[in-house]
């Protein structure tokens, strides 16, 4: 080999050992932050929610006239006409009609619906008195453009050592290889 072709192997060779990149390291996971806002809705909120519980009880009473019509014979079925205790009254009077061969299938069939309906329009009442008796904020909407401040007091970093104030966040828990649970932490 040549003096030059030496020269230029030791060069890059001693170019490759000095450019040699340091172990990667991973940056950390970025961290969550939980915010905890402690402030009420605002009083446009009271009516949208009387309002769509009223429309889930309206929704699931009007779910059931149909069938209280189509099967006027079936015991029970002309309970399903009354809003709120009619699916009870027809779950509670369940059962075959004298010159109607059914069986058992039917019968539970139609007592899961009955009381799936009858959940549905109590449901929708309980939402509705929800919407009653919610407490709500007497400040406005946040206008756009202007983020409302928060007082130090409501961060999840300096929880209060008041006893009516709460303060938790749910966390996962890693249990063996594959599983997973749920745990919760702060200030009880």
């Amino acid at each position: 080999m040549n003096r030059s072709a030496a020269i230029a192997v030791a060069v890059l060779s001693g170019s490759a050992a000095i450019a040699q990149a340091p172990p990667a390291q991973a940056d950390e996971a970025p961290t969550r932050e939980y915010i905890v806002d402690d402030r009420l809705p605002p009083a446009s909120t009271r009516w949208k929610v009387i309002v769509g519980g009223l429309g889930a009880t309206a929704a699931f009473y009007g779910a059931a006239q149909p069938f209280s019509y189509a099967w006027p014979e079936s015991p029970g079925s002309m309970y399903l006409r009354y809003p709120v205790v009619g699916p009870w009254l027809a779950f509670a009077h369940n059962g075959c009609a004298v010159d109607d061969s059914c069986n058992t299938i039917w019968l539970v069939a139609r007592g899961i619906l009955e009381a799936f309906d009858g959940l549905g329009q109590a449901g929708g009442l309980a939402i509705a008195l929800e919407g009653i008796f919610m407490p709500t904020s007497p400040e406005g909407p946040a206008q756009p453009g202007k983020p409302k401040r928060r007082s130090p007091s409501n961060t999840p970093e300096t929880p209060s050592t008041q006893p009516g104030n709460l303060f938790y966040i749910p966390r996962p828990i890693v249990v063996g290889q594959h599983g997973v649970g749920l745990g919760i932490s702060g200030l009880f």
